[in-house]
């Protein structure tokens, strides 16, 4: 196992277990879920209910394409600090922080939390387990961000005059298991934030990145095993440790020698 980063630009971490739907949650098993998770250190409790949409083609009879929605009740479980906790539907569970440490730790309180709902709902099957970093790369006074990465994923950026707004690059590599492992780069003048889609988790996030404002890159990187398995709780801590080993090895590829010494 590779040594801890003491300045790590880790500002956010978030697995994921999707599972077989269980109607019952809310009637059946919240209660006795979330007593177990409050012990456990996760007491503010907060439901939640969100609608997607998702836009098809129409048919040849139809003049606009068909747009459906659909709604997710989620159900949120944080620390009094509101530096981590986790998000439980009726098909998923996930666990998040913005106070990452290492990997162990990461990796223990996401499996606490689904032995537990396991233990509530006896679950049978899992179809998709995720795990994304999300990482933001401040130069120091006097350096730049390609002192930091690589030139691949900097895009015109170096080659540009001018003030550069924003600057995107992603790759997608598909591992032999299934699933795959996405890297997204984006190099942007501002504050440090989350994605749109990860605006719901209402956590906390450090001082040493929230306080900046200015040119930054966000290194967000996505490991996932998309296939149908028994549910089996050594088997999902295995591909879990897979899945952190695929982001450390992409991360460590766009971080340069310098980056990694800063950090260290």
């Amino acid at each position: 196992m590779r040594e801890k980063l003491t300045n790590a630009p880790l500002y956010f971490a978030l697995s994921e277990v999707r599972f077989n739907t269980v109607l019952g949650l809310k009637q059946n098993y919240l209660p006795g879920i979330q007593e177990q998770l409050r012990k456990a250190g996760y007491p503010d409790f907060e439901p939640s209910h969100e609608i997607t949409f998702q836009i098809k083609p129409s048919a040849e009879s139809e003049a606009k394409p068909r747009v459906d929605s659909a709604g997710v009740n989620r159900y949120v479980f944080r620390d009094i600090g509101r530096s981590a906790g986790f998000s439980l539907s009726a098909s998923s569970i996930a666990f998040f922080t913005s106070a990452y440490d290492v990997f162990e730790t990461f990796r223990g309180a996401m499996m606490q939390g689904l032995q537990i709902v396991h233990g509530a709902m006896g679950l049978s099957f899992v179809e998709r387990i995720g795990i994304r970093y999300l990482n933001a790369v401040i130069p120091r006074n006097e350096e730049r961000l390609q002192d930091y990465l690589i030139p691949e994923v900097l895009g015109l950026t170096v080659k540009l005059g001018g003030t550069i707004e924003h600057a995107y690059s992603e790759t997608k590599r598909r591992l032999e298991i299934g699933g795959g492992v996405v890297a997204r780069t984006m190099v942007r003048n501002g504050r440090v934030g989350l994605p749109p889609e990860m605006g719901n988790v209402a956590l906390t996030l450090n001082e040493r990145f929230t306080t900046f404002e200015g040119m930054h890159g966000m290194l967000d990187t996505d490991a996932f095993l998309e296939r149908r398995e028994s549910f089996d709780l050594e088997v999902i801590d295995a591909h879990v440790r897979r899945l952190h080993d695929e982001n450390e090895e992409v991360f460590r590829t766009i971080a340069t020698e310098h980056a990694l010494k800063v950090w260290e």
